[in-house]
């Protein structure tokens, strides 16, 4: 919901009827939260949730993912900002706990871009002021790309986290390759190490391989990918 590409949005809800016996997740619209009260900007972020939730009934999804922000920031803004990004978040998750909805909240932005709103001592922090029906979303390449300490972002946060993106990149741009790429900074066996953690730690979250389409992906590779992950995790 809320891409930007032309045509988008009447070829997501064309999809609805193929998804809805599936397990589906939704990712957010991807605009800035972090808006000035009453503003046009507001306005847009306001429909866009609204277009969000009502395409989570389309599909009958089992939850859906916000970013916490998506724009660069000035340094002195960053607090400010940061304070906005919850307030907004704790809007959504009462509404959403109220329609039967389920939400979570994903860790984004990256040194490249200069977008890093949260680092990761502030991201854990944030969930201590989200109402608990309003769960947690890692992805592991912006982990990565954060230089974060994963089992200790992982043990810290447990049961709070609901899902992980799976992906890896080159340590410098948020590329989506496989979790296994031989191109990626994380190497097989410590991907291995933080999928133990994962099982260890939050062993009823989804694990969504979120992966950039490319010439590398293959139906072979995400079997093999998908057989890993499953024997690792016990899923």
């Amino acid at each position: 919901a809320g891409y930007e590409r032309e045509g988008f949005d009447a070829l997501l809800e064309a999809q609805a009827g193929r998804f809805r016996d599936l397990p589906v997740t939704l990712h957010a619209p991807f605009i800035e939260w972090c808006t000035v009260p009453d503003s046009k900007e507001e306005k847009r972020a306001q429909a866009e949730f609204e277009k969000a939730c009502r395409l989570y009934g389309d599909f009958h999804a089992s939850s859906i993912v916000f970013h916490t922000h998506e724009g660069s920031f000035e340094e002195g803004k960053k607090e400010e900002k940061r304070r906005r990004s919850a307030e907004v978040l704790r809007e959504f998750a009462g509404r959403m706990d109220r329609a039967g909805m389920r939400a979570t909240v994903e860790n984004v932005g990256y040194p490249a871009l200069n977008n890093v709103l949260f680092n990761e001592e502030e991201f854990v922090g944030l969930f201590a002021v989200l109402p608990p029906q309003m769960g947690c979303l890692v992805d592991i390449g912006h982990a990565l790309l954060n230089g974060w300490d994963m089992e200790n972002l992982i043990r810290t946060l447990g049961t709070r986290i609901w899902g992980y993106h799976l992906n890896q990149n080159d340590g410098r741009k948020d590329l989506h390759f496989p979790i296994y790429d031989p191109r990626g900074i994380c190497s097989p066996g410590r991907m291995d190490e933080i999928l133990k953690t994962i099982a260890r730690c939050s062993p009823e979250a989804d694990l969504i391989l979120e992966y950039a389409p490319g010439p590398k992906i293959s139906r072979e590779g995400l079997l093999a990918d998908i057989r890993r992950v499953s024997r690792i995790c016990g899923k």
